[in-house]
């Protein structure tokens, strides 16, 4: 599975947490994410993993745009495809 962020955003109270986030993550490979206390680590990964949902911006999963999914499909695809270690 291919999972690619395509000018991702997320905002708290009008203030952006992360903007203009693309990156690839390739099946089979390994990906650190590292910053500071409050940078926005841990929100962005429960936006790739569809706990929470971007403000902006796109993310696919092999080449399907999973932003655009109902509440529904998105759970679906959470419980029978999607997991993440902390």
């Amino acid at each position: 599975m291919k999972i690619e962020l395509r000018n991702i955003w997320k905002a708290y109270a009008k203030e952006p947490l992360f903007s203009n986030v693309s990156v690839v993550f390739e099946s089979g490979t390994m990906s650190a994410l590292t910053g500071r206390s409050g940078a926005g680590k841990t929100t962005l990964l429960n936006c790739v993993s569809l706990l929470e949902k971007v403000d902006g911006g796109s993310i696919f999963y092999d080449l399907k745009d999973v932003t655009i999914l109902s509440y529904q499909r998105r759970n679906v695809l959470y419980r029978k495809t999607l997991s993440f270690i902390f």
